[in-house]
C-alpha cells in the first residue's frame, strides 16, 4: 500500500516543469514508479500511442529499482513506447550512437569504450607530452580527462593545478587525445554528454523528434548529473519539451570527478517563477535520533521528521587503533547480530582493500596469471563481478592469442567485452578454481592442470614458481593471501557502493584527519554554505540505517570530545 501525504499529493498531481527535491528515505524512487502508472496512461493519450515517458536514472542499480517498484504497483515491468533506463543509456542509444556519422562522416557507428582502456590505446600518441620531464600521460591519465560544454578541459571532474607552458602542454595533450578519440569513434562515457550537445547543436530535428518521441522526461538523481547533462535538457526544453520532472538530493551527489554539478539542480530548485517545486522533508527510512545526526550536515531550513515511531539504539563509537580495524568490524558484527542487514562503510579504498584481505602483493609465481586469479576470485566473493570478469578476461585472451602483440589483443579485448557467453565461461572458470586451502606447491600444480583442462592446451601451462621460497611453499593459498576475511563475507564496502541502499544498521570508519582523500571528525560540522563532497559523502554514509548508527574512530579522541561533538546520549566502546 502506498501510502500519501500533502507533500507526496503534490508531486503526483504536478504536472510540466517539476523539480523534486527529496531528502533521504522519503521514497523518491516509489513516488516515482506510483506517478509513473498514471504517467504511461496520459501521455499516449494526449501525443498519440508512439510517445512515451522516458524515466532516466544516474546508476542501473536506481533504474532496476524503479522498474521493480513500477512492476509492484501495475503488475507488468514498463514497455513500449515507455522507457526505464539510465541517462548515459539514453543519450547512447538517442544521440550519440545513431547520429554520430553526422560529426564524423567515416565513422559508421562509435565504440563506447570503458575508461582504462583509452589508457592502453593512447600511449603511443600521447608520450610525447612531457611536464617539467616527466611524461603527462603518468600524471594525468587519458581515463580521467573531460572535456566541458565551453571546450575546456578537466582532470577528474577539477582544473589542474597549473600554470602558462605546463597548462598550454596539459591542453595540447588533451586536445591531441580528444581529436584522436572522436576521429576514431572510440568514445568513453565521459565523452558521451560532450558529442550528444553538440549533435543537438548541429542539428536540431534530431531533438525535436526526440521530444516527440519523449513528451515527457523524468530525470531521477539528478543530483548527480554533469553540467552538460543540464544543457542536453535544457536544450530538449528549447526544441519543445514541456514536460520534464527532476528529483534528487542535492546533499547526496557523491560524483564531482565525474563532473557532477549539485549546484546546478540548487539552481532550478531555487527557481520557482519557472517550475513547480516541490520537497519531501519525512523520512521513513531512519529513527530520529539517525536523521538528526545526518541533518547536521545540511543548510536547509526545512528540518527531516521521521516517520518510525521508536528509537532502538543510541549512536554507538567504537574507538580503534590503527593497525586493529578488524576488532572493531567483530566486535560490531557480535553487537548486530540480532539484525538481518548489517554494513560497513569506509572512504578509504585503501581500508576496504585491508579489510577485505587484498593488501598482500607479493608474486610467488614469474607469472602474474596465478595472482590475477587468485585476486578475481577474491572479488567474486565479495560480488564485484566485473571487476573479476574484467581481470580475467585479459588472462584468456594472453594464453589464447599468445602470437598477438600488446594491441591486437587490447582490441580483441574491447570487441569481446560484452560477450556474455564468454563472461559466463569465466565465472565458472573463476569459481571452480582449486581449494585455498591447499598449500602454495600444491595449488600451483593443480591450478596449472586446471587450466590447462580447462583451455584444452596442448601443453601443461606452467606458473614457474619463483625458487627460494622456503616456509612459503608449504603454507596455504589461504594464508599467504589472507582470504579468511572474504570467507566470513564480511559486508564490506565503499560510501560510493552503499549509496541508494537500506540496512538495518551501519559502521561508518573516519580517519584521524581529513588529509586527501580521508574523512574525518573535521568534516562533521554544520556547514556554513552548501556542504563539500567529504560532508557530502558523510551524510550519504548516515543516513543508510535503519535502527543503529555507528561510528568507528581513531582511539586518540577523546569521550569528551566525542560528547561535545555528538551529544551525551551516545554509547562509548574503547
Amino acid at each position: 500500500m502506498f501510502e500519501k501525504n500533502s507533500e507526496i499529493i503534490k508531486y503526483l498531481e504536478a504536472r510540466g516543469k517539476v523539480i523534486l527535491n527529496a531528502c533521504p528515505g522519503s521514497g523518491k524512487t516509489t513516488s516515482i514508479a506510483y506517478k509513473l502508472q498514471t504517467l504511461t496512461n496520459e501521455i499516449p493519450n494526449i501525443y498519440g500511442n508512439f510517445s512515451g515517458v522516458a524515466c532516466l536514472s544516474f546508476t542501473n542499480i536506481a533504474k532496476d529499482e524503479i522498474n521493480i517498484k513500477y512492476k509492484s504497483f501495475s503488475g507488468n515491468f514498463i514497455k513500449y513506447p515507455h522507457l526505464i533506463t539510465t541517462i548515459d543509456s539514453f543519450i547512447n542509444q538517442y544521440i550519440v550512437l545513431p547520429h554520430y556519422h553526422l560529426l564524423i562522416e567515416k565513422i559508421k557507428r562509435p565504440i563506447i569504450l570503458e575508461e582504462e582502456r583509452i589508457n592502453k590505446l593512447t600511449y603511443f600518441i600521447l608520450k610525447k607530452f612531457k611536464i617539467k620531464n616527466k611524461e603527462v600521460f603518468y600524471k594525468y591519465a587519458p581515463q580521467n580527462i573531460q572535456i566541458t560544454i565551453d571546450k575546456k578541459y578537466l582532470f577528474k571532474g577539477k582544473k589542474p593545478n597549473l600554470t602558462d607552458k605546463d597548462l598550454e602542454t596539459f591542453n595540447n595533450y588533451c586536445k591531441t587525445l580528444k581529436k584522436w578519440q572522436f576521429e576514431n569513434g572510440l568514445l568513453t562515457q565521459n565523452d558521451i554528454p560532450y558529442v550528444a550537445i553538440n549533435i543537438l547543436k548541429k542539428f536540431p530535428e534530431i531533438g525535436k523528434s526526440l521530444v516527440k518521441r519523449f513528451p515527457l522526461i523524468i530525470l531521477d538523481e539528478a543530483q548527480d548529473t554533469s553540467e552538460i547533462h543540464f544543457a542536453i535538457f535544457d536544450k530538449l526544453i528549447k526544441l519543445g519539451l514541456e514536460n520534464i520532472e527532476i528529483v534528487g538530493d542535492p546533499y547526496q551527489s557523491l560524483y564531482e570527478w565525474r563532473t557532477a554539478r549539485p549546484e546546478k539542480f540548487i539552481n532550478i530548485y531555487q527557481d520557482k517563477k519557472n517550475w513547480i517545486v516541490c520537497d519531501y522533508t519525512f523520512c521513513r527510512r531512519s529513527e530520529q535520533n539517525i536523521v538528526n545526526a545526518y541533518s547536521i550536515l545540511r543548510n536547509l531550513d526545512k528540518p527531516i521528521i521521521s516517520l518510525l515511531p521508536n528509537i532502538s539504539n543510541k549512536i554507538t563509537i567504537y574507538k580503534y587503533n590503527k593497525g586493529n580495524e578488524n576488532e572493531v568490524v567483530i566486535k560490531f558484527l557480535e553487537h548486530t547480530k540480532s539484525y538481518q542487514q548489517n554494513h560497513i562503510v569506509v572512504r578509504s579504498r585503501d581500508l576496504l582493500n585491508k579489510l577485505l584481505g587484498f593488501n598482500q602483493t607479493k608474486n610467488y609465481w614469474k607469472s602474474n596469471i596465478p595472482y590475477s586469479l587468485i585476486l578475481a576470485k577474491k572479488y567474486l566473493m565479495k560480488n564485484e563481478n566485473k571487476k573479476a570478469i574484467n581481470l580475467v578476461r585479459r588472462i584468456v585472451f594472453k594464453i589464447l592469442n599468445p602470437s598477438l602483440n600488446y594491441q591486437e589483443l587490447r582490441r580483441v579485448e574491447i570487441e569481446l567485452q560484452n560477450d556474455y557467453q564468454l563472461n559466463s565461461q569465466i565465472i565458472k572458470l573463476i569459481n571452480d578454481l582449486p581449494s585455498f586451502d591447499l598449500n602454495l606447491k600444491d595449488w600451483s600444480y593443480k591450478t596449472e592442470k586446471y587450466i590447462t583442462s580447462f583451455f584444452k592446451l596442448e601443453t601443461q601451462i606452467d606458473f614457474k614458481l619463483k625458487q627460494k621460497q622456503g616456509k612459503s611453499y608449504d603454507i596455504s593459498i589461504a594464508n599467504l593471501y589472507n582470504t579468511d576475511i572474504v570467507k566470513n563475507n564480511y559486508p564490506i564496502s565503499t560510501i560510493h557502493q552503499v549509496k541508494g541502499k537500506t540496512f538495518d544498521t551501519i559502521l561508518l570508519f573516519l580517519n584521524n584527519n581529513s588529509k586527501g582523500k580521508s574523512i574525518s571528525l573535521n568534516d562533521y560540522k554544520k556547514p556554513n554554505s552548501f556542504p563539500n563532497e567529504k560532508k557530502r559523502m558523510i551524510y550519504v554514509a548516515m543516513s543508510r540505517p535503519k535502527y543503529l548508527l555507528a561510528i568507528a574512530v581513531p582511539s586518540e579522541i577523546n569521550n569528551k570530545n566525542l560528547e561535545k561533538i555528538f551529544g551525551n546520549d551516545i554509547k562509548i566502546y574503547e
